[in-house]
């Protein structure tokens, strides 16, 4: 028994090493290609890839059965479930597509931007590609074979820049990202089924479908529900505040996103597959748990705060000044995607304990509030909708509670996971406020950044090790045996 602790272990560990680094990597090569285009392209370019992503992202809502993560939380597979899986998908991209050409008309009128008609159709090509490869995923991800996933994120999104950026300096504006995206989707899925050695065989069982989507269909209702909770203010923005407003909301959620998607894409299924290893153990789930948000938070918490007090800078040195009115909300996005960091994992805990039901039944909650949030606080522009989005994200924390009274034990120990992390970047800002006002505010823009993301770092680490010796220990403990495993 202990070998098999200890093997699961070394899964773990390896696992959420090549999740973040994959994650980290893709993150890295969008932020670099991102900053390149947005000297080239418009806010406005943006904002109507933005309109066109809300509706193929709708339309994909209905092609998410659950099944993949019903794989991943079955404990005994074999082909004829895989096999089920990958026919069922197929057949629904295919409805997706044609859902996607019916309803491309009706959402240039709602934007009020007939371009994003042949846009959305575009993009819709998309679905069929990517259903062809995903099972092959979810094996992967199963098996918690990260490393293998991380080499086909990394390639496809690194040819997907340089695609999207030869074709934007050629003239080619909105239509090189639409361009950019369709190729990742047809790389990837070539990458992920050379790299799995799986064919799907000519079979379809109807009871293990029956089986598969009976818990899958909570996963299914709570993606549903999440995509209106998290697009909201895409869809309200883009509706009643325009193309170039949305553009830059767009731009000021693009970079918390990113951190936002290290943890939920890199550690999340990594999480969810370990925790269904040990869904009847729940000991040794709550200590995954706690160490799993108090690693996150000490890895995100310091760069979401510290991007929030430098926003301005950051925006002016990255993107040009032109851009300066994302700042505002970036500073609220920031603080919305560090607890957006932490509860991602909650969600995964609820999956592998068999209880979806919960997140579906939170996500039911959640949209109405989200809903009246975002229209009353729209009338302030994308501030208001930023503030709307975090006070939403604020709530969330409220699933921490049932996560620990499934694990039973008390909520506390949730809130000591993450206050190491909490204090010291609290602290980072206040030393950085005081050293802007009395020192580093003299300088030009791109010294005073520099010197704030150094000495910000030293900061953070300064108090950690003062006060938090042993957490920031136990942190390099997990990275060290993460890499030499």
């Amino acid at each position: 028994m202990k070998s098999v602790k200890e093997n699961l272990t070394q899964q773990a560990s390896k696992g959420a090493f090549w999740g973040l680094s994959s994650n980290l990597t893709v993150s890295a090569i969008s932020f670099v290609g991102t900053a390149i285009l947005a000297r080239i392209l418009s806010p406005k370019d943006f904002g109507i890839l933005g309109m066109a992503g809300l509706i193929t992202g709708l339309v994909q809502l209905f092609g998410n059965l659950g099944l993949g993560a019903a794989l991943v939380q079955k404990k005994n597979i074999d082909d004829e479930y895989l096999s089920t899986a990958f026919w069922s998908s197929l057949l629904v991209s295919g409805g997706l597509i044609i859902a996607s050409i019916i309803l491309a008309p009706f959402a240039s009128l709602f934007f009020n931007e007939p371009v994003i008609k042949l846009v959305i159709i575009c993009l819709s090509a998309n679905f069929i590609i990517t259903s062809l490869s995903g099972v092959h995923r979810t094996i992967l991800y199963k098996d918690i074979r990260m490393k293998k996933i991380a080499f086909v994120e990394i390639a496809s999104r690194l040819v997907r820049v340089i695609t999207i950026l030869a074709c934007a300096l050629v003239g080619m504006g909105f239509w090189s990202i639409v361009i950019g995206m369709i190729v990742e989707g047809i790389l990837k899925t070539i990458l992920f089924i050379v790299t799995t050695h799986w064919m799907p065989v000519f079979c379809f069982s109807k009871s293990k479908f029956k089986e598969l989507f009976h818990y899958g269909k909570n996963i299914y209702g709570q993606g549903f529900l999440n995509y209106f909770n998290q697009n909201m203010d895409f869809i309200v923005t883009g509706r009643l505040l325009g193309a170039s407003l949305l553009g830059f909301y767009q731009f000021s959620y693009n970079l918390p996103y990113l951190v936002k998607s290290y943890v939920q894409d890199g550690i999340g299924p990594v999480a969810f597959s370990v925790f269904s290893k040990v869904q009847d153990d729940n000991e040794r789930l709550a200590r995954g748990f706690l160490n799993a948000v108090k690693y996150i938070s000490m890895i995100t918490f310091p760069v979401m705060f510290g991007l929030a007090f430098c926003a301005e800078d950051f925006i002016s040195v990255v993107y040009g000044t032109s851009w300066l009115p994302a700042a505002g909300p970036l500073k609220l996005l920031c603080f919305g995607a560090a607890l957006a960091s932490i509860h991602c994992i909650i969600f995964s805990l609820f999956n592998a304990k068999g209880r979806p039901d919960i997140g579906f039944k939170w996500n039911i909650f959640r949209l109405p509030i989200t809903v009246i949030l975002v229209i009353i606080l729209t009338r302030k522009g994308i501030i208001g909708v930023s503030l709307a989005m975090l006070l939403v994200e604020a709530l969330t924390i409220t699933t921490a509670y049932f996560a620990t009274k499934m694990l039973s034990m008390r909520f506390i120990k949730y809130l000591n996971a993450i206050f190491p992390a909490t204090t010291s970047s609290i602290a980072m800002i206040i030393c950085l406020g005081f050293l802007h006002r009395f020192i580093l505010g003299s300088y030009n823009v791109y010294l005073q950044l520099s010197l704030s993301v150094l000495l910000g770092g030293c900061i953070y680490i300064f108090f950690l090790k003062m006060i938090f010796r042993e957490d920031i220990k136990e942190l390099y403990r997990f990275i060290v045996f993460s890499i030499k495993k």
